[in-house]
């Protein structure tokens, strides 16, 4: 007793000692451990879901199956087997009865005590095929509305214009490749404005591994090409030459502005040698390329080759052979067959003529044939050819009163005097007249003018680069329009050129925007004059 006294009192002290101290209470975990039970389950019946209905069907499909005999899959063995008092073995881990009953076997009832059960004798016990694949396509259909709905938004947002067919029926998904290439497209526009070459480059590129087959894209990156990496730009003109064979035409056209202008000129004799067959209808313009190309490489068998050639046409074929004849003869032999030997019938022919006797330097010969046979000839050609015969001639008054007369034309004849007249000059050089058609272009208004002004702009540029007064180049390049500038990197290589004299005319091709075909030939032309 007197122990048990002793440790009673010690208890009461201690009591004593904190009965007026607050005593830290511990966490009621009670709730929050429930939800984190009640979660648990949750995703235990959800996981359970996903195998539940396909085994349970299965089983109950053999019972039905077997004739119902033997033991009901999904009732407890010890129950009765009634209606409303037997258990139900498939719910047993279930944590949401209900949830089962909606998503597994509707045959699982909740009594009036709150317990649930079986509401059919194991004879009816039956599977729920239909109910189990609905619920199935209705869950993929909505994951499918989640996850393409997201995907549409999110495709969207970044700036594809993406359709939701495109997103949600399959046969159509081949069109999501051509909608990323559209957006690079666009995105290389973007940059194109802005100036930024390299990364329009990028995009394009991008966008013409995505769609190989549309032209339009793989012509925009084999033209920006050509300004960035020009030793790649051949590469892509091949592949839309073969690629779309129905726009050859078009496509060899802009490949030998390409070529000319990069001065690739044995890339230029392969295409115009390959179009002559391909084009006859267009044999002029190839067979001049073809001619230009020879003359430049001092290659003549490429035109003994395209001689032989019975698809090509017959005018083009007689002219190769006359011109490998030609360069194959001593000058004195040279232009007794320029003078001697009888001329085609179409306008080229004449033309071609007349230009050799030039190259030859027989002018007077040159300006009689001209008005013996300028009826067929464009104006332009006529105008072109004239002037040069006179320069070649050395009819010095004759060459300025011409000059003066077409000068002296306005509004877009005066553009198109002052382009053709800047053309000649370059071919030509000569100070007074550069003076007089600098003067023309002089009075020109900064702003305005269509092709027309900016193509006679280009002329004037070249022809005064080449005549050597690089003091006045810095006056037509502010009227250039700021389109016309491909590149700060450009602008900066003009303002070198203004810095040195031209040691080639060759520098030009690289730095003066637009360059038209004929401008292109003209420099050419004054390089093999010069060699």
């Amino acid at each position: 007793m007197g122990k048990r006294g002793d440790t009673a009192g010690r208890e009461r002290a201690g009591n004593a000692r904190f009965a007026g101290v607050a005593m830290p209470l511990a966490p009621a975990a009670g709730p929050r451990l429930d939800e984190v039970e009640n979660m648990r389950g949750r995703l235990a019946d959800l996981f359970r879901g996903l195998a539940a209905p396909w085994y349970w069907n299965a089983r109950k499909f053999l019972f039905v199956a077997r004739g119902r005999r033997g033991q009901c899959p999904c009732q407890n063995e010890s129950d009765s087997g009634l209606p409303g008092e037997t258990r139900c073995e498939a719910v047993t881990y279930w944590v949401s009865p209900r949830r089962f009953a909606r998503r597994v076997c509707p045959l699982l009832k909740e009594n009036a005590a709150g317990e649930w059960r079986c509401s059919v004798r194991p004879e009816e016990v039956r599977p729920f095929w239909v109910r189990m694949l609905g619920m199935d396509a209705l869950a993929v259909a909505a994951a499918i509305a989640c996850v393409g709905g997201g995907l549409w938004v999110t495709m969207r947002v970044v700036g594809y214009e993406v359709g939701l067919r495109q997103i949600f029926w399959p046969p159509a998904w081949s069109g999501l490749r051509l909608v990323r290439a559209d957006f690079f497209r666009r995105q290389s526009a973007d940059f194109l404005r802005e100036g930024r070459f390299r990364e329009a480059l990028a995009s394009l590129s991008l966008a013409s591994e995505l769609a190989p087959e549309d032209y339009d894209t793989g012509m925009l990156l084999a033209q920006v090409d050509h300004l960035v990496r020009p030793e790649r730009a051949d590469f892509v003109y091949r592949r839309l030459y073969e690629l779309h064979p129905a726009r050859r035409a078009e496509t060899s056209r802009v490949w030998l502005r390409s070529l000319l202008s990069r001065a690739q000129m044995v890339g230029a004799g392969e295409l115009a040698r390959r179009r002559l067959v391909d084009s006859p209808e267009e044999w002029p313009v190839w067979l001049h390329a073809l001619l230009t190309a020879a003359r430049w490489e001092r290659d003549y068998g490429i035109l003994e080759a395209a001689a032989r050639d019975d698809q090509a046409p017959a005018a083009a074929r007689a002219l190769l052979d006359f011109e490998v004849r030609l360069r194959r003869a001593d000058f004195g032999e040279a232009r007794r067959m320029l003078v001697a030997e009888p001329i085609g019938a179409t306008p080229y022919a004449v033309v071609h003529r007349i230009e050799r006797l030039l190259e030859f330097g027989d002018g007077l010969e040159a300006l009689l044939l001209l008005r013996e046979r300028a009826t067929g000839l464009g104006q332009r050609d006529i105008v072109r050819l004239t002037l040069a015969a006179h320069a070649v001639a050395r009819n010095r008054a004759v060459l300025e009163r011409e000059v003066r007369g077409l000068l002296a034309r306005r509004d877009e004849e005066g553009e198109v005097a002052v382009n053709v007249v800047a053309l000649h000059l370059v071919r030509h050089p000569n100070d007074a007249l550069l003076a007089l058609c600098r003067d023309a272009a002089e009075s020109w208004a900064r702003e305005g003018g269509g092709a027309a002004r900016h193509e006679a702009l280009a002329a004037l540029y070249c022809a005064i680069a080449v005549g050597g007064r690089t003091e006045w180049l810095p006056a037509v390049r502010a009227k250039f329009p700021e389109a016309d500038l491909s590149s700060a990197s450009a602008q900066q290589r003009i303002e070198q050129v203004f810095a040195q004299p031209i040691t080639s005319p060759l520098m030009l091709l690289g730095v003066v925007r637009p360059l038209s075909l004929e401008l292109n030939y003209a420099i050419l032309e004054r390089v093999l004059a010069t060699r």
